[in-house]
């Protein structure tokens, strides 16, 4: 056997970024994000110890996983998630999205504008944390006939904005699906 190092980039020692010699060091497994510049590839490389009955290490395991294919998708997700916030916050209209227990796990611009909030300050909490139980249970319903016949809804309501103005108001709404189809989210 030829080391890592022999095999993989033709070195006499070790690369510097390997992390098979803290491993031997600390006895630890260690996990790196290393990109190789000659061959252009991002790799995932752990190495963990494997010990002898008396307690020492006897070797250690290294694996090098090539995730340049996931880098380039995870760029690309990155790239289409950031262009449909950009279209979301230029709609004027609130735009909001719920988990399927009813927490809120998004809003655009104009949601948080309209009641004087900040997706910060309303992610992860439900209608009851919000608002007056009273009217959150009218909303309650409304969201619990659309998750009983997933689809679009569409009713007519009136909201107090952040200005205290009274507002009427069209709700559209319609569930979104996970990847194997199931609905996930208002």
């Amino acid at each position: 056997g030829q080391h890592c190092h022999q095999l993989m980039h033709g070195a006499p020692g070790p690369h510097p970024a390997c992390p098979t010699q803290e491993t031997l060091s600390d006895g630890k497994e260690h996990i790196l994000h290393f990109t190789d510049g000659e061959r252009n590839d991002d790799f995932l490389i752990s190495t963990t110890p494997l010990f002898q009955e008396e307690g020492g290490i006897s070797a250690v395991v290294h694996v090098a996983r090539n995730v340049t294919e996931l880098k380039r998708l995870e760029k690309e997700a990155t790239g289409q998630l950031n262009f449909l916030k950009i279209i979301l916050d230029t709609i004027p209209n609130p735009v909001f999205f719920k988990d399927r227990a009813g927490k809120y796990t998004g809003c655009n611009k104009a949601f948080e504008d309209t009641f004087d909030v900040r997706q910060e300050n309303i992610l992860g909490k439900t209608l009851l944390d919000l608002i007056p139980v009273a009217v959150a249970h009218d909303y309650q319903q409304k969201d619990d006939a659309l998750w009983d016949k997933p689809g679009v809804q569409v009713y007519e309501s009136s909201i107090v904005n952040a200005n205290g103005d009274k507002r009427d108001v069209a709700y559209y709404k319609a569930t979104y699906c996970d990847g194997d189809g199931a609905p996930t989210g208002l």
